[in-house]
């Protein structure tokens, strides 16, 4: 749609009958005025202004900006693709946290906890590292949303809340205050919300999230921290949610009982749950929406078989691995492109989870970052606004 500039310069263009010979060798002549003429002179005139008035409504009407509302079916800005945020270390290792540029595999440090002094170069900042190293950009790029811990060193630790900041690291704002441990954000594809797993038990304890051991529920929440509010409320544990690009469906893993998890599809408001890939004996993890919303990726490993990065239609159909990661154990979630091209994964072909990207049809697999003392597992793909 053009904008108004574009529209003037449209309007410059149009051809418009030359009336100047004809007028000029035109021969005058009076006529009397009578009633009947000045009554066609007045129709006339009026007929003439309400064509001016709805040029003018023509002309300007696509100047005026549209607005992408939950639900909407309006096509995203495109964006292109920006670093991968993934983390080397982890556990008793301390974390760091780097951002790796895709196309040449640079590491440029961001943040470290501070435990271990190997690594100087990085700023030391524990409050920007993610409780499951789970961070999720906002649908621009320019933030990032993140579970937190909150209250260390106090006999109350250690809660995780909902942290969003700017992706430089500035800004860093607590969202919610649950009390509780909340973890897996994800964007509405406008921006104006995000949508979060939550544990309210007593029986947390690391690596909990993603088993029936810490059964969590599904909530949304205004990215000003305004207007919580609950999706799910069941006996299951509902993890890892992600948005679709129009912003009407929710995916997310579904364990209940003895299952390993599977993918399951609701509306955005919480209602219309169902199945849409069933376990199958698998362990599914992480459903993420390409962005062009019509597939879905994940992880998943059949029994007896080692993770692989699946991908499925948005209905569930056409199920299939594409890579395999040579893991008997996750090492975080498949990641698709802004752009919906590459896919990101970790894989242990060398030994240790390195950082690999892959065309999103699987082909043409290559490792980008690799680290010989700590592994490597990728976080999220930071979109960039097009130039």
């Amino acid at each position: 749609m053009m904008d108004l500039d574009s529209r003037f310069r449209f309007a410059d263009r149009i051809e418009v009958s030359d009336l100047w010979p004809e007028i000029g060798t035109r021969q005058p002549s009076w006529v009397p005025p009578s009633p009947s003429r000045r009554s066609l002179t007045l129709i006339v005139a009026l007929l003439v202004g309400a064509a001016a008035v709805a040029l003018a409504v023509i002309a300007f009407s696509g100047a005026r900006p549209k607005t992408e509302t939950p639900g909407s079916t309006l096509s995203s800005t495109p964006v292109k693709n920006g670093p991968i945020w993934a983390i080397g270390g982890g556990g008793e290792a301390g974390s760091m946290i780097y951002a790796v540029d895709p196309a040449t595999g640079q590491k440029t440090p961001l943040w470290t906890d501070g435990r271990n002094p190997d690594f100087p170069n990085f700023p030391v900042a524990p409050d920007h590292i993610a409780a499951h190293y789970d961070y999720a950009f906002s649908p621009d790029g320019s933030r990032v949303a993140f579970p937190g811990y909150v209250n260390r060193g106090s006999a109350d630790c250690c809660r995780i809340e909902l942290f969003v900041m700017n992706a430089d690291g500035s800004g860093l704002t607590q969202l919610t205050r649950d009390d509780a441990y909340i973890s897996f954000p994800s964007w509405s594809p406008d921006g104006s919300e995000l949508v979060f797993s939550i544990y309210r038990g007593t029986h947390y304890i690391p690596g909990c999230p993603l088993t029936k051991s810490c059964p969590a529920d599904l909530y949304v929440i205004g990215a000003n921290g305004t207007g919580e509010h609950q999706l799910t409320n069941d006996a299951a544990d509902e993890a890892t949610p992600t948005w679709s690009p129009d912003g009407t469906k929710i995916a997310y893993v579904y364990v209940e009982g003895d299952t390993h998890g599977a993918l399951w599809v609701m509306n955005a408001d919480g209602t219309g749950a169902q199945s849409l890939i069933p376990p199958d004996g698998a362990f599914t993890l992480f459903p993420q929406w390409s962005p062009d919303g019509s597939r879905i990726l994940y992880l998943a490993a059949i029994s007896g078989e080692r993770f692989g990065v699946w991908v499925a239609n948005a209905d569930g159909t056409d199920s299939r691995k594409l890579i395999d990661t040579n893991a008997d154990a996750t090492f975080g979630r498949p990641l698709w492109s802004p752009d919906g091209a590459e896919i990101a994964y970790a894989d242990l072909t060398g030994g240790e989870p390195q950082l690999w990207v892959a065309k999103a049809d699987g082909s043409d697999p290559r490792e980008i970052a690799r680290f010989l003392r700590y592994g490597i597992s990728p976080l999220a793909w930071q979109p960039r606004p097009p130039s």
